[in-house]
């Protein structure tokens, strides 16, 4: 398992001994949220509460900066760990537009997905300000609401995921949920199929895609999560092809996870992990092989709807968060056997929600 391992460990950007904490984004989802700092090594001592974010937000590190999406409060705050973790600038992207990721261009532009606004929106990596938007309405379904979230680039391409939710219908799935591309160098949206009219973006196998995408290391790959309708296991993880601009199809079911799919991380070719929940909103960590779904070994099963996160430091540890309600934080598990290492979840204050590496 180690030799399996071992190529994609030497293709990271970051190496498990360049870098020594990571941060994790807390929340209660009523007052306010936090940012604690945990310890990368053993005994993954934490400083709780390091700096204070919204109760809604998600965060990417990017060129020694964390930068939060405070999605509820529909600004970025950007955070530096070199300056006792102090806001470096706290800036609206405009009322209502609920952002929901950041993704950095090769020219170090930031490109912001809204939920709540059918709009991309190009930031100045300088100040957070808004530079020029881009429609997304030509996506949407018939309640004109595309609901676009997490995003990932490959090169000069951006991959937005895209859920198509009716909102007059309790945000259930419309019909069918796409991969938009954007084309960064162009700044123009990618057409994913020419024989139909208007700019398509490519149409996932399963619908509502709801985890963080994963590029594949041949750089034009991404693969993407989806969980389709809750408590009917339609959904999974596809790989969808960003040059031919099609999806291989669901490569992953959630029949096989055992659940609805909550998150997921490719350790290596053989080995992955997902977070699901069952019909009685239990949720778990299960190892399988990402080729094909097969193998599926269930190693944690929460009381309640607890694991909501799963996270790579790219060598030989992953990360879960953990939002029991006896005892909340991060757990730590071997990556190669699955073993837990902490006895119990590293507290975190808050209950823990995003797991980000400095590299996401």
């Amino acid at each position: 398992m180690i030799r399996i391992l071992l190529p994609l460990l030497l293709a990271l950007p970051l190496t498990a001994s360049a870098w020594d904490e990571l941060l994790v984004i807390t929340t209660d989802f009523s007052s306010t949220g936090g940012a604690t700092v945990l310890d990368h090594a053993a005994p993954w001592t934490a400083q709780v509460d390091a700096a204070t974010v919204h109760s809604d937000a998600v965060a990417r590190w990017h060129d020694g900066l964390y930068w939060v999406v405070n999605r509820g409060a529909s600004n970025l705050q950007v955070l530096d760990p070199a300056q006792g973790w102090s806001t470096v600038f706290q800036t609206s992207v405009g009322a209502g537009r609920n952002p929901q990721d950041i993704v950095f261009a090769a020219d170090g532009s930031g490109w912001v997905p809204c939920y709540d606004q059918p709009l991309l929106l190009e930031v100045d990596p300088a100040d957070g300000s808004v530079v020029q938007t881009y429609s997304t309405a030509a996506f949407a379904d018939a309640d004109g609401l595309p609901e676009t979230g997490w995003a990932v680039r490959q090169g000069d391409v951006l991959a937005v995921l895209c859920q198509r939710l009716d909102r007059n219908n309790w945000w259930g799935p419309a019909d069918f949920s796409q991969v938009l591309l954007f084309d960064l160098a162009a700044r123009a949206w990618i057409d994913a199929d020419g024989s139909l009219p208007g700019v398509q973006g490519v149409t996932l196998a399963a619908v509502n895609p709801s985890s963080m995408p994963e590029p594949v290391g041949d750089g034009r790959r991404v693969r993407v999560g989806s969980a389709g309708f809750y408590g009917a296991l339609d959904g999974g993880i596809e790989t969808v092809d960003l040059l031919t601009r099609t999806t291989g199809g669901l490569q992953v079911t959630e029949a096989q996870l055992g659940g609805d799919l909550i998150d997921f991380v490719t350790v290596g070719p053989e080995i992955g992990y997902a977070l699901v929940s069952d019909a009685s909103f239990r949720t778990s960590l299960v190892r399988y092989d990402p080729r094909d779904g097969s193998g599926a070994q269930t190693l944690l099963t929460s009381p309640g709807y607890d694991l909501v996160d799963v996270a790579w430091d790219g060598g030989a540890q992953l990360f879960v968060a953990d939002r029991g309600v006896t005892a909340s934080g991060v757990r730590v598990f071997d990556a190669l056997t699955g073993v837990e290492l902490t006895a119990a979840p590293v507290p975190t204050g808050r209950p823990p929600f995003l797991i980000v590496m400095p590299w996401d």
